[in-house]
């Protein structure tokens, strides 16, 4: 029996084919009904299918004796039992291509990768005579229509749902192999999780912790570069530091070997006339570039076996041993329980110019962002950032942008280039900036208007000053037409020494002079 997330629709048609789908197909297809991926449509259900892709399958519940008609521009009519009482719908095959690229945008936007994803028709009390007899037939192929004798036998359901896939399989696509069809499922089932085993390394996750208990093999070595390069965070923690030197021989290899190359904490295009730095000095204890820190072992002992932290998930003993490699190695775990801070905690960070603030907010926004179950959908719409001068701003904005074009250098997948186009317009300002924006979504609800403007505190006080200098120079010119004449400077010079005197008045003052 299939993995039925979501309950029996209640309509006929529906579910029948969700009793059908339920019995036929095999123990490790998942299927979801009425799941909505863009706001306010819903595919009548969606499989996913190991080492396939994803079906979209659009069940219309007519019955052959009610199509009165299928018009050339593919509308089907539809009548009762009183002939007269008419109604057009529209033709299934398009509303089943349409969620099957919705959902494939989803899961490209959402997790980087492009699966195989197909549609079909279903038509529960239509056979395949009927079909062709009403002409259904001109709005889509056998091959993706499901009729009542396929959903009725689970030999005919698996063939056609088989056969198809297997038509399309020289579509490129990423294989939809075991977890890929697990990260679709971490982000359709907010309570869907994986048991987390020292065995498992799970290379979707946004980082990985390992200390090792035992010398690293060459298959340890594989699993680490190939989580790297689809993108996740690597921190591993070696016995030696021979291990060390093969391990950052071999990461520099694949980088070579993808035309990149690593420094100054980035990725990028290697020149090929520039001779490529080794990533590791001889001699030392660790070597760290973008997402891969690799450490010595330093002041533990008598690991029995390895452990392996899934995005910050940290427990007592492992917390007990992070805070002796913390003063043993060069591993800053502070900087790390900040980046993999629950996404509800407020954080405060205090330390001084050079040690790193910069590089914790923006290690934090892409763990908010890519985390596994990630509430973070959209940028622009999700995060706020506020800084104190527009230098900063501005600098925060490229530091994100670097970040998201490293992960887009090492992963090569789409998402991480549409978030380097939302930086230049996400909610990231000064303060003032920033309220002002807040204003201005709500100004007509404020009676402001939309055309409004801010002034600060010392230009509001300019305007006091000048309104009751003004008044002054208006009053002394009706008692004496020569007042000008006796300043013996310029009017303008005159207001700008009483401005400026007021000024350092006010100033003296507000400092208790």
């Amino acid at each position: 029996m299939a993995i039925m997330i979501d309950p029996k629709p209640e309509y006929k048609g529906e579910g029948l084919v969700w009793e059908s789908l339920s019995k036929n197909l095999p123990a490790d297809v998942v299927v979801y009904t009425h799941r909505e991926v863009v706001n306010g449509d819903e595919c009548d259900f969606a499989l996913l299918i190991k080492d396939r892709g994803i079906l979209i399958i659009e069940v219309k519940g007519w019955a052959a004796k009610y199509i009165f008609d299928v018009t050339n521009s593919g509308n089907v009519v539809l009548t009762n039992d009183s002939p007269e009482e008419k109604k057009t719908q529209g033709s299934p095959r398009i509303q089943a291509r349409k969620y099957r690229f919705q959902w494939l945008n989803f899961i490209q936007d959402r997790l980087g990768f492009s699966p195989l994803v197909l549609h079909m028709v279903c038509y529960p009390f239509i056979s395949e005579k009927d079909y062709h007899y009403t002409r259904l037939d001109t709005l889509s192929d056998t091959n993706i229509t499901l009729f009542a004798e396929d959903i009725n036998s689970p030999v005919k359901l698996g063939q056609k749902i088989d056969s198809w896939f297997g038509i399309k399989k020289r579509i490129a696509s990423t294989v939809f192999d075991e977890a890929h069809m697990r990260m679709v499922r971490q982000l359709l089932e907010p309570s869907f999780h994986v048991n987390n085993t020292t065995n498992s390394f799970i290379s979707d996750a946004y980082s990985k912790l390992l200390i090792f208990g035992r010398d690293i093999t060459s298959k340890d070595e594989d699993r680490l570069i190939e989580a790297y390069f689809s993108g996740t965070k690597i921190i591993a923690f070696l016995q030696h530091v021979e291990e060390i030197e093969r391990l950052s021989k071999r990461i520099q290899y694949e980088l070579e070997k993808r035309k990149l190359t690593a420094g100054k904490g980035n990725i990028m295009l290697a020149d090929p006339e520039e001779k490529h730095i080794a990533i590791w000095e001889e001699g030392s204890k660790s070597f760290k570039i973008f997402n891969f820190e690799i450490y010595l072992q330093e002041g533990i002992s008598g690991l029995n076996e390895d452990i392996v932290i899934t995005e910050g998930k940290v427990g007592l003993n492992e917390d007990n041993i992070l805070q002796i490699l913390n003063k043993t190695t060069d591993f800053n775990y502070e900087q790390f329980c900040v980046e993999h801070a629950d996404a509800s905690a407020n954080i405060l960070v205090k330390a001084g110019a050079g040690t790193g603030k910069t590089y914790s907010m923006v290690s934090r926004i892409s763990f908010l962002c890519y985390a596994q179950n990630s509430s973070i959908y959209n940028l622009i719409d999700d995060i706020a950032m506020v800084t104190f001068t527009n230098d900063a701003a501005d600098n925060m904005k490229k530091r994100l942008k670097q970040s998201f074009m490293n992960y887009y250098l090492l992963t090569k997948k789409s998402r991480f280039l549409h978030n380097i186009e939302s930086v230049d317009i996400m909610q990231i300002s000064t303060i003032h900036k920033f309220a002002k924006s807040i204003i201005q979504a709500s100004s007509f609800e404020f009676g402001l208007g939309h055309n409004f403007s801010i002034t600060s505190s010392i230009y509001a006080k300019e305007q006091i000053y000048e309104k009751h200098l003004d008044a002054y120079l208006v009053q002394k010119l009706e008692q004496d037409q020569n007042f000008y004449r006796k300043l013996r400077m310029p009017v303008r010079k005159f207001r700008k020494l009483l401005i400026n005197f007021a000024k350092q008045l006010w100033r003296f003052c507000s400092l208790g002079g």
